[in-house]
């Protein structure tokens, strides 16, 4: 135990004691006003310290006279807490509420260090150790399985399943966590969720006030090579003995170490020692068993697949999944923030206009029209929303528009009512209205016919929702060359739609 860690924890429990004697002054101070009474027979208590003093040195009859003011003592002390309970405080409430009853928070009993005195300064080196490791950043309830459904392993088993009997082992796991636990090992590909499961499991094992010791191996292995061959600013070398004796020990990213003696030989002390002494460590690694035998000593592996509960991680790279769902989501703000906010001050120019020429009946109905729009659009700040709801919002925004556009165009929905209650990406359909509108049919005369069809059905597991209207169209070259990157597109023509 570095002197630093025991000087360290010596000033906090010292900083302990005197917000402790500060809480019972205050308290002793509440009573004496709130309960007269206790002040009196405290101060009967401390003259009968002095009495008992007196007859100490005087040397007569001392035994009797000691007895009598004892007995007299415990009776008042017995008083004092009846006081307390009648009038409603816990009847240890003129006690000092020392955070180490054992030692009073001196770090010291019976001449020797005190078990909170040591404890405290191995939590303080854990979290010196610690101050790089990712600790308290993951939870279990934003580990998804989402992103294991509808896979298959190699095996052709159901990643889903394989995941969710994973997870749920290492949730009970955490919640049950002593440092009598089983020693796990985590192997698999990576991005599959090791590193997210064993940090959950070190939160909610130091939430408990267990000493933990998190980061990758290599990281440890430099420590204590550095503090092993002299290489470390401090003379002392602990983190070995940290690693020994810590409650949890996790390991992350077991094999990307570089392959030596000396960490070999520090692994097996690492691993067999924790064994011997009945302490857990959570091993992750992408090496399976033979990948672990070929690169570690046969003793290693032995140990490890002999003693330690093997969880196999299965699936895709969770982290890409999450790189390309952050893609699409930006790709849809990026949509979404796109929704002609003219739309929104041309249609309140109108409501005013409408006013204003007493035409009220037009303005109450795109006032009401204006706001199931807003209510669908924000959604709650949700953006997958049922079909239903899409869809209501695309009327609400045509009707909002043929009243603007003075009834150039007509607009139909025909959509298969079994559909309306799947879910879809919000806003998807009104910006193809948009463009149906300003590049189609918007510029048609009322004689011309204008219309904008939505349709909507069901074939097969898939939904189509298609946008058709009869505005100019494109030539069958634009269409050609549309999605051709050759520079043939005339650059108004490529939102023709």
């Amino acid at each position: 135990m570095k002197s630093e860690h025991i000087e360290q924890a010596l000033r906090i429990l010292s900083e302990r004691r005197i917000a402790a004697q500060a809480d019972y002054q205050a308290r002793f101070q509440t009573i004496q006003t709130a309960i007269p009474e206790i002040g009196e027979i405290n101060q009967q208590l401390s003259q009968a310290s002095l009495s008992i003093m007196q007859i100490i040195q005087s040397g007569q009859q001392v035994q009797e006279k000691i007895a009598k003011l004892q007995a007299q003592n415990q009776a008042a002390q017995q008083m004092v807490h009846r006081l307390l309970i009648q009038y409603g405080y816990p009847d240890d409430y003129l006690e000092p509420h020392y955070t180490c009853p054992k030692c009073q928070d001196t770090g010291y009993s019976n001449g020797t260090y005190c078990s909170c005195l040591t404890t405290l300064a191995a939590q303080l080196a854990a979290k010196e150790l610690n101050q790089n490791a990712r600790l308290n950043l993951s939870q279990f309830d934003t580990f998804s399985l989402e992103y294991y459904r509808s896979r298959k392993t190699e095996n052709g088993n159901d990643c889903y399943q394989a995941m969710e009997k994973v997870l749920h082992y290492c949730m009970h796991y955490a919640a049950t966590f002593s440092p009598q636990s089983k020693s796990i090992l985590m192997y698999g590909k990576t991005g599959l969720g090791k590193t997210h499961l064993s940090l959950s499991i070190a939160t909610m094992a130091l939430q408990m006030g267990y000493q933990v010791l998190y980061d990758s191996t290599i990281n440890f292995l430099h420590q204590v090579e550095r503090e092993h061959f002299g290489k470390s600013d401090s003379d002392e070398q602990d983190t070995l003995e940290h690693l020994m004796t810590c409650d949890l020990l996790i390991l992350d990213d077991l094999g990307t170490e570089f392959n030596s003696t000396f960490y070999q030989a520090t692994i097996y002390n690492i691993i067999n020692t924790r064994m011997n002494r009945g302490l857990p460590v959570i091993i992750n690694t992408n090496l399976d068993y033979n990948g672990i035998a070929n690169r570690y000593e046969e003793r290693i592996a032995s140990r490890i697949y002999s003693a330690y509960t093997c969880l196999h991680f299965v699936g895709i790279d969770v982290r890409l999944l999450r790189a390309q769902e952050e893609k699409r989501k930006s790709e849809l703000d990026a949509l979404q923030s796109q929704i002609n906010p003219h739309f929104l001050y041309n249609t309140l120019e109108s409501i005013t206009w409408m006013v204003e020429a007493n035409k009220n009946e037009e303005a109450v109905f795109m006032i009401s029209e204006l706001a199931k729009l807003l209510r669908i659009s924000l959604s709650k700040g949700r953006t997958v929303i049922r079909i239903a709801d899409e869809l209501q919002h695309s009327t609400s925004y045509m009707n909002i528009q043929k009243v603007r556009y003075k009834d150039r165009f007509e607009t139909e929905f025909l959509i298969e009512e079994e559909i309306k209650e799947y879910c879809t990406i919000k806003l998807i359909i009104q910006p193809i209205l948009e463009n149906a509108i300003y590049y189609g049919v918007g510029n048609m005369d009322e004689d011309d016919g204008g219309k904008i069809t939505v349709k909507g059905k069901k074939d097969g597991n898939d939904i189509y929702i298609s946008v058709i209207d009869n505005g100019m169209g494109m030539s069958e070259e634009i269409v050609e060359n549309l999605l051709l990157d050759n520079g043939k597109v005339p650059k108004l023509s490529l939102i023709h739609i």
